[in-house]
């Protein structure tokens, strides 16, 4: 008997799209503290990852490390190095195809510098004498 697979609904082996780019994003992130020469970094680990679900914002847990404020401090210092990392190594999230635009109502052609052919219809009020 063949097993039906379940993609339209589901998430493809048991795991959400949300979770595999966080536990990509923590080793994105972990990996790049270790390159960095920041001594308030040094102990620092990333414990792990958030991502919104519309993927617009994550937040980063981290522990270890010197007084709580110098790593957020060393951390927001090193944001752009560490969202280059991010953007060089992940993969961008899917969008979905681009699609023409709807049509627009329905508009005489133009006829370019050709007048349309008209029937010729006789008026009701000639007279013929």
């Amino acid at each position: 008997m063949a097993r039906s697979r379940q993609r339209s609904g589901g998430a493809p082996r048991g795991f959400d799209r949300t979770d595999r780019l966080n536990e990509l994003l923590t080793r994105i992130l972990a990996e790049e503290l270790e390159r960095i020469d920041d001594e308030r970094l040094d102990l620092v680990t990333v414990m792990g990852v958030d991502t919104d679900r519309d993927l617009s914002q994550a937040k980063v847990y981290v522990t270890g490390g010197a007084v709580d404020d110098e790593v957020i401090e060393a951390l927001e210092e090193q944001r752009s190095r560490l969202q280059r990392a991010i953007g060089g190594r992940a993969p961008p999230p899917r969008s979905p195809p681009p699609r023409p635009p709807p049509r627009p109502p329905h508009r005489p052609r133009p006829h370019h510098g050709r007048q349309p052919r008209q029937q010729w219809r006789p008026s009701t009020s000639a007279r013929w004498s």
